[in-house]
């Protein structure tokens, strides 16, 4: 006999069972605390459900409801079924509560957030999926999506990383070729010496999957950069102190890493600029994704021409973040 209930009140017994689901959804340390979990379940927004099984809690998932201009949206998290009562199709059976509980409250738009990883839970979602569009069960919009961002992280590189990073840039030099960009980071650049001092330096940067294998690589340094000294066909957005972003590259084993390095960076700064190749559409389409302008034209050290651009944010912001690169750079 199963059932699936809204957790209303926070039961200290909760914690262990959470947290043995947690172990179960994820390979990645996550320690929850008794406090953590009240606060989880005490939000107006939260909705945690728990899925029953003889009076033991089975499964869980979280629905997260937010408004925004365009309307009302509900995200599908944390889905997970114990090991032990897998097979039995009860992982469609919380997406299908949940997705229900959401239609109850007028949600125009569902989001289904998955880790791609998992094979079960993929397949789960792809019948609920299919059952909503041939039954027509739940007329909201419906989408799928990959929680990567969860799945990936950025650390500082360390000289034991070299040759990792070495390979993912062999893999982006093919990867620009086959996709119409043969001249950039030719000639063995970036060089060996250069990675080190990046390395040395504290600006190069390493991602890594659940796993801790390192899959992306980017560096992010404190202006100012001397090629950004001249600007061609355009201006800069500003002149306050920026970051830039440099040699962002992956393995092409997961999906997601660019977003992540980009996510990232602006939580550290609101000031950045990023100089391409001509031929790099594939960088220049995932700038203007996250809102960079194109600003004009900058030349490197050996006198190529690089497509200039810049995405800063709120001028309160900027105060505060000019005041922590300022901060680093004293340090």
């Amino acid at each position: 006999m199963t059932e699936i209930v809204e957790v209303k009140d926070f039961i200290p017994a909760y914690t262990d069972a959470v947290q043995k689901l947690l172990e179960q959804l994820t390979n990645r340390p996550v320690k929850l605390t008794g406090t953590t979990l009240r606060e989880i379940i005490s939000q107006e927004n939260t909705h945690l459900f728990f899925l029953l099984a003889d009076q033991e809690i089975a499964g869980m998932l979280t629905v997260g409801i937010y408004h925004s201009p365009t309307g009302g949206k509900a995200w599908i998290e944390d889905v997970v079924v114990d090991e032990k009562y897998r097979g039995q199709g009860l992982s469609k059976q919380l997406v299908t509560h949940a997705v229900r509980f959401v239609k109850e409250q007028g949600i125009p738009l569902i989001m289904l957030t998955s880790n791609p990883t998992r094979d079960s839970s993929q397949q789960a979602i792809s019948k609920i999926r299919l059952r909503t569009k041939a039954d027509q069960c739940v007329q909201n919009e419906f989408r799928i999506t990959h929680s990567y961002f969860n799945m990936i992280t950025i650390r500082h590189s360390l000289p034991k990383d070299l040759d990792a990073i070495i390979e993912i840039f062999h893999y982006a030099r093919q990867f620009m070729k086959e996709h119409g960009n043969p001249n950039q980071w030719i000639n063995g650049y970036p060089s060996v010496e250069l990675i080190l001092r990046e390395i040395t330096n504290g600006t190069n940067y390493v991602c890594e999957n659940e796993n801790g294998e390192i899959i992306g690589t980017f560096c992010f340094i404190p202006g100012e950069d001397p090629t950004y000294a001249r600007i061609d066909d355009g201006n800069w957005l500003n002149n306050e102190p920026y970051y830039v972003i440099h040699r962002m590259a992956t393995n092409g084993k997961q999906k997601g890493v660019a977003d992540a390095c980009l996510k990232w960076c602006f939580e550290h700064c609101n000031n950045i600029r990023v100089d391409t190749h001509h031929d790099n559409l594939v960088m220049q389409n995932i700038l203007k994704k996250y809102g960079f302008r194109r600003c004009g034209i900058i030349y490197t050290h050996n006198g190529t021409s690089r497509i200039a651009y810049q995405r800063t944010l709120t001028e309160k912001k900027r105060v505060i973040f000019a005041d922590r690169i300022n901060k680093k750079k004293e340090t």
